[in-house]
This record gives C-alpha cells, sequence and structure tokens, in this order.
C-alpha cells in the first residue's frame, strides 16, 4: 500500500502542472516556486559574470599588446594589408571591451540589487537575452569570421601573416555555441520555456556565418542539423530537470500545509479538553521511594536467604550495603 501511495502521488500532482510549461495552474504556488529559485539564480549569475570579466580581461591585454599592424609595416607589406590589420585590431578591442563593460555594469546592477527582492523573471529574461546577444557576438571571436566581418578575404590575409596557407573550419564556433547551451541549460536555474528563444537564436546566428561565407559550405546543413538535435536535447533534459524540481517543491508544500493543519486540530483538541491533573512533586517522590524501598527490601531478603559458602554470602552481603551506602559501625 506505500508503493502504490508513492506511485499515485506523481500522478495526482500532475494535475497542478500545465502540460506543455509546467507552470503550477495556482498563480501563488508558480510565484512561490519562482519566489524560491530568486536568490540561487543571482548568485550563480554574478559568478559567471566574474568568469566573464577574468577571461575578457585577458582576451584584452592579448589585443591590446598585439603588434600585428607594426609588424606589418615593418615588414614593408601592402598598404592594404596594413590597414586591415588595423581594422582587425579596432573592431577586437571594441568587441571585447563592449562585452567587457557590459559584464561590469550587469555585476554591478546585481550587486545593488542584491539585498533587494529581485523577480526571478526578470533575471531570467535578462540573462537569456544576454545569452542570445552572444550567440550572435561569439563568430566575431573567431579570426576567420572577423576578417569576413569587415569584408576582409581571412585566406589571404592570415596566411599572409603565417607565412603558410592556412585551412579553417567552424569548429571553434560551433564548440563555444556548445559551451554556452550547455552551461546555461545544466548550471543556470531557468524555467525551460523560457530557455527556448536561446536554442533558435543558435540556428539564425550560425546562417549568418553561412552568409559572410562559412569556410564548411558543404557541411552547413549537417552542422545545423546536430545544432538542432544539441537543442532539443537539452531542451528535454531542462524541462525533466524542472518537472523534478517542481514536484520537490509541491512536495514540501504539501508535507507544510499537513504540518499546520495537525497542529492547528491538536491545538483545538487541546483547547476542548479539560486540563488534566498533574502529580505535585512530594507525592511523585514518595512513589519513586516506595519503590526503591520495595526493591531493595526485595533484594535484601534473597541476599539473606541464599544458601552458599561463608565467602560468596559475604561478598553479596558487601555488594548490598555499598549499594545501599550503609553506615556501619
Amino acid at each position: 500500500s506505500q508503493l502504490l501511495t508513492q506511485h499515485r502521488a506523481p500522478r495526482s500532482a500532475m494535475k497542478e502542472l500545465r502540460r506543455f510549461s509546467l507552470r503550477f495552474t495556482s498563480s501563488a504556488r508558480e510565484q512561490g516556486f519562482l519566489d524560491s529559485r530568486a536568490e540561487q539564480l543571482q548568485v550563480f549569475a554574478l559568478r559567471a559574470h566574474y568568469i566573464f570579466v577574468l577571461f575578457g580581461s585577458i582576451a584584452l591585454a592579448i589585443l591590446i599588446a598585439d603588434g600585428t599592424a607594426g609588424k606589418l609595416s615593418e615588414a614593408g607589406a601592402d598598404q592594404k594589408q596594413v590597414e586591415n590589420a588595423q581594422a582587425l585590431y579596432i573592431q577586437g578591442i571594441v568587441t571585447v571591451g563592449a562585452a567587457l563593460l557590459v559584464d561590469i555594469v550587469v555585476i554591478i546592477a546585481l550587486r545593488v540589487t542584491r539585498n533587494y527582492p529581485a523577480t526571478c523573471r526578470f533575471l531570467e529574461v535578462g540573462l537569456v537575452i544576454e545569452l542570445c546577444v552572444s550567440q550572435f557576438l561569439i563568430p566575431i571571436g573567431d579570426r576567420y569570421y572577423a576578417a569576413k566581418s569587415l569584408g576582409i578575404d581571412a585566406y589571404e590575409f592570415h596566411s599572409l601573416l603565417a607565412g603558410e596557407s592556412l585551412t579553417f573550419t567552424d569548429s571553434r564556433t560551433l564548440l563555444t555555441w556548445t559551451v554556452f547551451l550547455v552551461a546555461g541549460h545544466l548550471l543556470l536555474p531557468i524555467r525551460w520555456v523560457v530557455m527556448i528563444p536561446l536554442e533558435v537564436a543558435t540556428i539564425p546566428a550560425y546562417m549568418w556565418c553561412y552568409v559572410m561565407g562559412s569556410p564548411e559550405q558543404d557541411n552547413v546543413m549537417k552542422n545545423i542539423f546536430i545544432l538542432v538535435f544539441l537543442n532539443v536535447v537539452l531542451a528535454f533534459g531542462k524541462r525533466r530537470m524542472e518537472h523534478s524540481e517542481r514536484m520537490l517543491f509541491l512536495q514540501a508544500v504539501e508535507e507544510r500545509v499537513q504540518r499546520y493543519q495537525t497542529e492547528f486540530q491538536l491545538s483545538q483538541l487541546q483547547a476542548r479538553s479539560p486540563p488534566a491533573s498533574t502529580p505535585s512533586h512530594n507525592e511523585t517522590m514518595t512513589k519513586r521511594s516506595a519503590a526503591s524501598c520495595a526493591t531493595s527490601v526485595a533484594l535484601s531478603k534473597v541476599i539473606f536467604s541464599m544458601e552458599c559458602d561463608v565467602d560468596r554470602h559475604l561478598d553479596a552481603i558487601a555488594q548490598l550495603g555499598m549499594q545501599e551506602a550503609w553506615l556501619i559501625e
């Protein structure tokens, strides 16, 4: 019967959830579920932006220390190549600097509002928008698409810098998208429905790469299919995790309600029943003393009526005397 009860509980609880979005049918319970995740989401968002600022600062320092344009000018390269290097340098500084500035502003905003009740919906929407924008900025971080976005022939420019013919792929861009998608779904406590725009944004971001001129023109459709499959798997996994969290939250609420109801009913019964007379301290001590005396008398009777040798008899009497604290003169 206990197993049947445990098996039926989730089915009855499923009536509390909407079939697709998993929202609670009760708006009060839905708000309570969101409030329980707001602080955790705020902490995760702060930690993620601290990591972004760290890596962004390292990338910005590397870009500032880069002297590609100067090296090309000293090597007597074509003026167009020098201008392209300067354009890529400025583009990298502006892109990384803007992303770093946005991260710092978000950290300040999260720190300022940390002691105030921030709504989980606001945090969810803001983080998803930031992640969606980052999907379109990730290709610019790749040297191939950075050159393509400025109309520069990436093969010619980077091959001239390397001194040999280079081959480019979309592996770095695709892997970066994968890292952002997996981290967003597994680490951030955001509802799976709110994450749908992030999953959809990856496809047009890669189509933008295709329009600029992907180095894998023959594999674009295969890569899109893999991205779609990855997003579907992550969405179902996120939905399943959220379903388990909502079931645990509903179970905790039901247990708390039952406990309050039980305590209220118990208080009502205590208020209706007359107060029972409790024995006084003297009566209690008298009863304990009488019981102790009866036990001691019975034990003494047994010991003094023992039929054994003298040594064992005297040892038993001595132990009884020590136990009862006899005073022998």
